[in-house]
């Protein structure tokens, strides 16, 4: 089944991560599931932390882009624009 990322028009991610004591979720994210290859624009007022297993992830971050290999991570604050494409 194809994910997608679900925004409000904000772009606000609607999807709760985690819990208001513990505002982190953990997920295996296969980019090949989601809708397009890619998690869409979005924001969340929980922080972001992406660790590569497999694959090459461009990650984008307002106006800058990072490319992320096996080994890399990257910690984004909370209410900061995201996006991800394999």
């Amino acid at each position: 089944m194809e994910q997608k990322t679900v925004v409000d028009t904000s772009l606000r991610e609607l999807r709760r991560h985690g819990s208001d004591d513990f505002p982190i979720g953990i997920y295996r994210d296969d980019f090949s599931e989601f809708e397009h290859g890619q998690i869409a624009w979005h924001w969340h007022d929980e922080i972001q932390f992406d660790y590569i297993i497999k694959g090459t992830i461009l990650v984008q971050v307002g106006t800058s882009e990072f490319v992320l290999k096996p080994g890399e991570s990257i910690l984004l604050i909370r209410e900061c624009f995201t996006a991800l494409f394999q």
